[in-house]
């Protein structure tokens, strides 16, 4: 059935996915190959995909055949490996401040490191306000100073600014406080926990390939929706859903595992 899967991956994202999934995380390149075909992936690419991430310094080889990840490589990945710590970053009071980011002219003039700088915005939870402006509640551990550095650790230009914004007028925080469409965000928390229970029923006692493909896509569903959600505070938006939805996630979590063990076997690192 593997050469029938529809993939929805390619074999970079599918490699950063297996290997940001645990510290220290290692795989052969047989098992990386038998994974990458349930999406309907060749082994020429993953070995292709596997130079290139080592090339880049995200993976290493310690032994013929056998990689893992380098640690602390990528911000991306050590942001992945948290998810299940992503309310540990929220205050558990918002004292009504705002963080406010501002890009000069020349953070346009590379149009790569600007899409990055607007993917960066939008995983620290920013919303925009104007062409080079985007604001959030101050309401994260470490307040506009940690949000600088997660954003540079991103890779967003030195030349960005941020700043801790006091005493906004009201008329200003009612307009910030709408740009996020809450309803929606909560509905769709909602929404993805329900059916990580429902596919974990289905597929509890199952080790096939559909079993394996369907918990990877959807696990990575889970993490992606955990990671990009703004972390507001709860003033604007209840946080029970995202708590809800991080429980779920962390039961899954260990059926997948258990999937891909009953799956892969010894070959399973």
């Amino acid at each position: 059935m593997s050469s029938q899967t529809e993939s929805t991956f390619d074999a970079r994202t599918l490699l950063l996915d297996l290997f940001s999934t645990r510290n220290a995380a290692t795989h052969s390149l047989p098992t990386l190959c038998r994974v990458a075909a349930v999406f309907g992936i060749s082994a020429i690419a993953v070995r292709t995909a596997l130079g290139r991430l080592s090339r880049e310094g995200k993976i290493e080889s310690i032994g013929r055949g056998v990689y893992r990840a380098v640690a602390n490589s990528d911000a991306m990945r050590e942001r992945i490996l948290g998810w299940k710590l992503v309310l540990e970053r929220q205050l558990p009071s918002w004292s009504g401040g705002w963080v406010l980011a501002l890009a000069g002219p020349s953070a346009r003039v590379d149009r790569t490191a600007w899409r990055w700088t607007l993917r960066s915005m939008e995983l620290e939870g920013f919303r925009q306000v104007d062409a080079d402006a985007w604001v959030r509640p101050d309401n994260l551990v470490g307040g506009a100073a940690n949000v600088r550095k997660r954003l540079r650790d991103l890779g967003t230009p030195r030349s960005l600014l941020v700043a801790r914004l006091d005493a906004v007028e009201i008329e200003h925080t009612e307009k910030w406080a709408g740009l996020w469409d809450v309803v929606s965000h909560q509905r769709a928390l909602v929404d993805l926990k329900l059916r990580l229970a429902e596919s974990a029923r289905r597929l509890s006692e199952r080790g096939d390939e559909e079993a394996v493909a369907e918990s990877l896509k959807l696990g990575r569903e889970a993490v992606r929706a955990i990671l990009r959600d703004p972390l507001l505070p709860r003033e604007i938006a209840p946080v029970k859903p995202l708590h809800q939805l991080i429980e779920e996630m962390i039961r899954y979590d260990r059926l997948g595992k258990a999937i891909w063990r009953r799956w892969l076997g010894p070959a399973l690192n």
